[in-house]
């Protein structure tokens, strides 16, 4: 992916989301079909809030 020549970059260098050109380059196949891995997709913070909200909303 980080030859391909169609990849997409986003953000600084520091930093940097590469995007592969097909989604189908982004599959996992131990995983369900319609689940994709893309990598730093979201911020750390981001995923420490959404893990929050998960655990708060599965609380009785």
């Amino acid at each position: 992916m980080a030859n391909d020549p169609d990849a997409r970059t986003y953000g600084d260098a520091a930093e940097e989301l590469i995007l592969p050109s097909q989604l189908e380059e982004a599959r996992i196949i131990t995983i369900p079909e319609s689940a994709y891995y893309i990598p730093m997709f979201i911020s750390q913070e981001e995923e420490e809030r959404l893990l929050q909200k998960v655990c708060y909303s599965i609380q009785p």
